[in-house]
């Protein structure tokens, strides 16, 4: 695709974008998800669900582009901390939608549904939030590979995306257990980035101070 092409794309997708958010607000001030409630005339209502079901825009692109965008409002910050997060789509009512896997509930039992894994960057000073990236993902897929394979893929898209507009840009990771692979925390390290986890393996060997020790043993 040439530069011309693409960023006639990226017109559409940000268009399409805003039509959603506008949508998305309609149902909230109205207190209802049904389109025709909240469309003024016939013809909005045809072109929100044509809005609602459409494939004209891949999620791949869609995805990219938020992040770019995104990544664009950090480019005075000198630094943001970006959470990643694992978490659930739970749908257990659906039975059509399609690739559907099994998901926690929140009594700890099994649903339909299906994982996702997000990214949210915070401003230094708190006050602006980002949504950077959201990746659902099912294991019925064909090209699924393993779930550690999204997570290096988020951290690698997340680092570089805002260090094309600052190259001095420093990213503080915060993390959640289920990142604690030895992988993923080298390339955070490779990338000059920095990270917060909470530990899954407290048995893992550190360095401290030139000794080495296990994890559980260190005082901190």
């Amino acid at each position: 695709m040439d530069i011309g092409s693409y960023l006639e794309r990226i017109k559409v997708i940000d268009l399409m974008n805003n039509k959603i958010i506008a949508m998305v607000k309609d149902m909230l001030n109205e207190g209802t998800n049904r389109i025709y409630s909240i469309s003024k005339d016939e013809a909005e209502c045809k072109g929100r669900k044509r809005l609602a079901t459409s494939e004209a825009v891949e999620l791949s692109e869609t995805r990219r582009f938020l992040l770019t965008k995104a990544s664009s409002n950090l480019n005075e910050e000198r630094v943001a901390y970006v959470v990643l997060d694992e978490s659930e789509i739970r749908k257990p009512n659906s039975k059509k939608l399609k690739k559907l896997i099994k998901v926690r509930d929140l009594d700890r039992g099994f649903i339909n549904g299906y994982r996702t894994f997000n990214a949210i960057a915070v401003s230094e000073d708190g006050r602006r939030v980002f949504l950077l990236e959201t990746k659902p993902i099912s294991c019925e897929e064909e090209d699924f590979q393993s779930e550690n394979l999204y997570k290096e893929e988020l951290l690698e898209e997340t680092s570089n995306a805002p260090k094309r507009w600052n190259q001095e840009f420093c990213i503080v990771y915060l993390l959640d257990r289920g990142f604690d692979e030895r992988k993923i925390i080298k390339s955070i390290g490779a990338r000059k980035d920095s990270f917060i986890i909470r530990v899954e393996y407290l048995e893992r060997l550190v360095s401290l101070e030139r000794e080495e020790d296990k994890l559980k043993d260190i005082a901190l």
